[in-house]
């Protein structure tokens, strides 16, 4: 008899640390995105991309109604945390510009670094970006993402994501035509 209470209470004691355990695993699930982001004054109609990086990081490019511009974020899903990081610089938009753009690098907790290019495309003629920049003595060269408004009378939002941080390093910005024809180069509206 003296047994059977022992195994019972083994049994009872098993099933509260199996459901206890439960519980932690439920409660250090990556949290939604939404709820992350207005946890951080980001409401969802401030939002305008939300896209991934890689399996547990996210970009959000979102309406900055405090600095009044583009700003970005990242969103790191952990099993047992996530973060946002949401640098302080946003992109002030030049509307008489064909292109305006902006630059935020990111230290993940790994120590990968990389940046994040973004802005607008007010010319109508450009429908594509490249983007390019030298490193390590090569050429790089990518295509940005170019987004169409849900809104006519909204701009065209582009964003790039380079694995290799350029802080220091000189990007240029092409804007091509439906020919392939550069129609615009940051650098020579630089001159």
């Amino acid at each position: 008899m003296e047994r059977k209470k022992k195994r019972g209470a083994y049994v009872a004691l098993y099933v509260l640390v199996l459901a206890g355990l439960l519980l932690l695993i439920r409660s250090c699930a990556p949290q939604d995105i939404d709820y992350m982001l207005s946890e951080n004054g980001i409401h969802s109609d401030q939002v305008m991309v939300v896209t991934p990086i890689d399996s547990r990081t996210h970009l959000v490019l979102y309406q900055n109604i405090t600095a009044d511009g583009l700003a970005s974020g990242l969103i790191e899903q952990e099993p047992w945390s996530s973060r946002v990081t949401l640098p302080q610089d946003v992109l002030q938009d030049n509307p008489n510009e064909p292109i305006s753009s902006h630059r935020s690098g990111y230290q993940m907790p790994d120590e990968k670094t990389f940046d994040v290019a973004y802005g607008y495309v007010h010319d109508p003629e450009i429908t594509k970006l490249r983007l390019r920049y030298e490193l390590n003595s090569s050429s790089e060269e990518m295509e940005a993402d170019i987004l169409e408004p849900s809104n006519k009378n909204e701009e065209r939002l582009w964003y790039a994501i380079i694995q290799h941080p350029t802080t220091g390093i000189q990007l240029e910005i092409q804007g091509l035509d439906n020919g392939g024809q550069v129609i615009y180069s940051s650098q020579e509206n630089e001159d």
